[in-house]
């Protein structure tokens, strides 16, 4: 019975002398393996070989081995399969794993009325359970098997338990030791049985479905009975079907290699003849051997089912180096052929299946389905074309090719030494707080950077002012003329908003009040013509900066008051999206210009039951992927010679297959008009024309094809984020199109439907809708909100705007307000008053929260892909590959 190949990482059979501490490792890996406590051979209980480990259950009594990379599994395949027989199945028993007292990895053991396969994975211990009732005394196959996403256990064979999703599952990789029959944390999960022919596979799920366990220990030998005499040289290749090497030259052989012969050791010298009662046997690797090439290593693939390929390294021929690989899908291996310019092999296989083989990785295997359903016969390649051939064993003989030309890219580096700048240079800000920044720098040795921050309070008139912003600092032109203050404008009514969920046209505002009667709306209170009535400029600066820019709206007169208020409307600015972080004062501090005030902060955090049919906040988007259409058109050419095609069509002797559509090609000579046409020509979906006697046909070839039922399999749903979800309905479903042979009036053509794939359409699309329900911060909720207030040097020292993303220090409680609570926050609307004393004077007010602007989603809605290019949508093509040849009306003046 074959087990022990290169997936094999751990193989204790458990033999030996009685009470024996010794459990050699038989794999490859050839691990030390330490008995513990009272752990060791038992010969009286055993399944195969000579014994079986017994294990006590008392405390220290297990086997050990170091840590190694073997045993890490990630979120690969893998096979842990060992014997089993309870003395007691009393109390969690441990058969095996990696659990250290602080780095865990899994673990296998019994519990309760469930085999149990704990590991740690998503930065937590998950522990699932597969029911079983076992009884004492009996052996026991068990198997824990991952495959891909699906995590099972099989008794004797037989799948107990349910199956267990662990797609997003990668086992951790610890650095503990590996043991077995106790759990190294003494927990007193201890084993109180025996266990027999333990197996850690690395890499494969050796059983997907229910089988027949082993019947015997596993091993790694082939033998090969020659009954007569075997010629073995670097040209020449052999297939043995299934077990037989059928032999009639001899053998040559070098010194140092002996074959065993019942049971006596031969050493050959020179040549050796096999008679036909004559054995020999390779130690290692699979029954079946199908074909051999190469000279070293040997390669040489099996007739068996699953199919393997083996790599004999016989550069030392005394100490044979041999692995075999089972070439995953694929059974019953007919040849191979190797590619020397991409370093692959070619095997060809059952079921029309071809696998691609890695020459330096015989586990990196590619199968190639040409269609077929039969068994592939004979195989050959054109190296440096990158095209491989092979035929079917049917009666038919058709030829496959394997064409995997491309295109290469050329990859040009090209690099120079590096440019250095030698640069020193000062920056002066000086308008509300003053930087001095120098950055010095040397060639490619270091930078130095000398950063002084230096506030003061406004610069006036050559002079430091003891006083901030104030209203002699605000300017209003109307059509470029300033309005006087405190005469013509009102200055205590003056106020800028600015908002950023606005239309962009009309983004911002500023309102002020004219001391003027409303029957004069175009003079000011001192007679001076002031025009405000004809949607005239409006621009208001702040200490020199131009904070609006817009045009007369509406006008709202007060005839008791004689006073006319203006509202102007502007663009909203251009937004500042970067991130600052403003104090707000200290316990104890005295307030100062650039600290501010937090007024009503909010914090919406609700829990949202993932069941919610009608949530108050969606977590996530969910899309159908819709259904995939793939097209199933079988396409050949004749295989049969054209000369003995038209013999077989002449005398009658040629039969079509039922429910294919064939596409002719023939010469021919007209019999009456005694004209030849001496060359292939293509003449329809019919050779009837030239049945008659009229005709005789020198040469045909064909064309033949099936268009099966398209296959329709349902994608499934893409869901981003967590319950509950946004259920949307986008463009959806993939068709995949064949080409196929299509007949016309003018010719044969090669044709080909229209084609989409939209499944990453529609995951890109929920990608996008999913951002859009994020907050600034990367999550849903919580969702915030509040009011900020500060001063007008403050706002302009800052350099706020819409957008600006804001963190607030100096809380008088210690990181209440970061983003665990919800900020930073976002401006959103930026109110800013001239007033000339009052508690709102010279203030501006900035109202935030947490949510994306419609600015912002716009933008994502900017990213949609367009379903409608060559990414996703692929039309339909027609290629004429033969003019039609009609011979009714050849020879004949058209």
């Amino acid at each position: 019975m074959a087990g022990i190949d290169g997936y094999t990482k751990l193989m204790l059979h458990c033999d030996g002398a009685d009470e024996s501490t010794s459990f050699p490792d038989a794999s490859a890996s050839n691990h030390t393996v330490t008995a513990n406590g009272n752990a060791q051979v038992d010969t009286a209980q055993k399944v195969f070989g000579t014994g079986s480990g017994l294990f006590d259950a008392v405390a220290g009594t297990f086997l050990s081995i170091p840590n190694s990379a073997d045993f890490n599994f990630g979120d690969g395949d893998f096979t842990i399969d060992f014997r089993l027989r309870f003395i007691s199945t009393a109390n969690p028993q441990v058969f095996m794993g990696r659990n250290g007292t602080s780095d865990h990895s899994f673990a296998c053991y019994y519990n309760s009325g469930n085999l149990r396969f704990a590991g740690y994975w998503n930065g937590s211990t998950q522990d699932e359970g597969f029911a079983w009732t076992p009884s004492i005394n009996t052996w026991y196959h068990i198997a824990f098997i991952r495959n891909g996403a699906n995590l099972k256990v099989h008794v004797n064979g037989i799948q107990v338990g349910s199956t267990y999703n662990i797609s997003n599952y990668a086992i951790r990789d610890a650095s503990s030791i590996f043991y077995l029959g106790e759990n190294v944390e003494d927990l007193g999960y201890r084993l109180n049985g025996y266990m027999d022919e333990i197996r850690i596979s690395k890499g494969i799920a050796r059983w997907t479905t229910d089988f027949t366990p082993p019947t015997e220990a596993y091993k790694e030998t082939l033998t090969l009975d020659a009954d007569e005499t075997l010629q073995v040289s670097d040209e020449i290749s052999f297939i043995t079907n299934p077990e037989t090497l059928d032999a009639d030259e001899t053998l040559s052989l070098s010194d140092e290699i002996s074959f065993l012969k019942n049971p006596e050791d031969i050493d050959a010298d020179e040549s050796i003849a096999l008679a036909e009662d004559v054995s020999f046997t390779l130690v290692e690797l699979t029954d079946y051997g199908s074909q051999i090439i190469f000279l070293n290593p040997l390669i040489f693939v099996t007739n068996s089912d699953p199919a393997k390929i083996a790599s004999i390294d016989i550069t030392d021929p005394a100490n044979p180096v041999k692995t075999a690989q089972e070439l995953v899908g694929c059974t019953y291996a007919k040849g191979v052929v190797y590619n020397a310019t991409n370093e692959y092999f070619y095997v060809i296989c059952a079921e029309g299946k071809v696998c691609k083989v890695n020459k330096n990785d015989l586990t990196d295997q590619t199968i190639i389905n040409t269609g077929e359903t039969d068994i592939m016969q004979y195989v050959d390649s054109l190296n440096t074309f990158f095209k491989t051939y092979t035929t079917t064993d049917d009666s038919d003989g058709e030829i496959v090719m394997i064409d995997e030309r491309e295109i290469e890219k050329i990859n040009t580096d090209l690099r120079w030494l590096e440019s250095i700048t030698k640069k020193i240079s000062t920056r002066l800000n000086w308008i509300l707080g003053k930087i001095v920044d120098t950055d010095l720098r040397w060639l490619a040795t270091q930078t130095s950077k000398i950063k002084t921050d230096l506030r003061w309070l406004k610069y006036s008139y050559a002079t430091v002012s003891q006083y901030p912003v104030d209203y002699t600092d605000w300017v209003v032109k109307i059509n470029g003329v300033d309005l006087v203050p405190l005469d013509d404008i009102d200055m205590d009514s003056l106020s800028v908003t600015h908002d950023v969920n606005a239309e962009e046209l009309i983004g911002s505002n500023v309102t002020f009040t004219l001391n003027r009667r409303h029957d004069r709306l175009d003079l000011d209170n001192q007679g001076n013509a002031s025009q405000i009535t004809n949607q005239n400029d409006v621009i208001v600066q702040i200490n020199g900066i131009t904070e609006f820019t817009g045009k007369v709206a509406n006008l709202n007169c007060n005839s008791e008051l004689e006073t006319v208020t203006v509202i102007a409307i502007g663009t909203r600015p251009t937004d500042k999206r970067h991130t600052v972080s403003i104090p707000l004062s200290s316990v104890n501090e005295q307030l100062n210009l650039y600290h501010c005030i937090m007024d009503n902060p909010i914090v919406d955090n609700p829990y949202i039951d993932p069941t919610d049919e009608d949530p108050q906040y969606f977590k996530g988007i969910e899309v159908d992927l819709g259904t995939e259409i793939k097209q199933n058109i079988l396409r050949h050419s004749s295989f049969l010679n054209t000369a003995t095609l038209a013999e077989k069509l002449e005398s009658g002797d040629w039969k079509p297959k039922q429910n294919w559509s064939y596409f002719w090609l023939a010469s021919f000579k007209h019999l009456i008009l005694g004209l030849t046409q001496g060359t292939l020509r293509y003449i329809g979906t019919s050779i009837r024309s030239l049945s008659t006697d009229a005709w005789e046909i020198i040469t045909a070839s064909y064309k033949y094809q099936k268009e099966l039922d398209d296959t329709e399999t349902e994608l499934g749903v893409y869901q981003v984020g967590s319950a509950p979800y946004d259920v949307q309905s986008h463009t959806n479903g993939r068709k995949i199109v064949k080409d196929k042979w299509e007949d016309r009036k003018d010719g044969l053509y090669l044709v080909r439907d229209e084609g989409y794939d939209y499944e990453q359409y529609a995951k890109d699309v929920a990608d996008l809708e999913y951002q859009k329900i994020l907050n600034i911060n990367g999550n849903v909720l919580p969702i915030t909100s509040c009011s900020i207030s500060l001063s007008i040097d403050a706002y302009y020292y800052y350099n706020l705007g819409l957008l600006t993303r804001l963190n607030l220090t100096n809380t008088t409680t210690a990181n209440i307000y970061n983003n665990a609570n919800g900020f930073p926050v976002a401006v959103k609307t930026i109110t800013i008053k001239c007033a000339t004393q009052g508690e709102n004077s010279m203030l501006v007010t900035l109202n935030c929260d947490n949510q994306k602007s419609q600015v912002e989603l716009d933008e994502i809605d900017d990213l949609y892909p367009d379903e409608e290019s060559e990414e996703y949508l692929f039309p339909e093509k027609a290629v004429k590959i033969h003019r039609k040849f009609d011979p009714n009306a050849w020879g004949y003046p058209s």
